[in-house]
């Protein structure tokens, strides 16, 4: 077999990552790599709820609204779909401004009495 025959092994293309954009020959060749991992994780105190007395689908009914109440239900849903981070800044805005309002009622609420 001559070397013009011969098989190459097959290299690595990779693209230069950077402000310079992937037209500058200056720029180091680095290759992108995706996490597996989630980027953020929440932690915090676990839900418990005992089960007395009163049965299990009374526990389940509690469960439910503490979910609900720490905000659990509204994170899986939110989760379930990738959320640009354009979008994700308008969300935290909106989400803000609707905290002060509701903060902003209380306050009304509370000066009335």
């Amino acid at each position: 077999m001559s070397e013009d025959t011969m098989e190459k092994p097959e290299e690595a293309v990779t693209t230069p990552v950077g402000p310079s954009g992937p037209s500058a020959p200056s720029a180091p060749a680095e290759t992108k790599r995706r996490s597996t991992a989630p980027s953020r994780t929440v932690e915090g105190n676990p839900i418990e709820v005992s089960v007395d007395e009163r049965g299990v689908e009374r526990a389940i009914r509690k469960l439910k609204r503490k979910c609900d109440t720490e905000g659990v239900t509204r994170e899986l849903k939110r989760r379930r779909h990738y959320e640009k981070p354009s979008d994700r800044k308008r969300r935290k805005r909106r989400d803000a401004e609707r905290r002060r309002r509701r903060a902003a009622r209380r306050m009304q609420r509370k000066d009335r009495r």
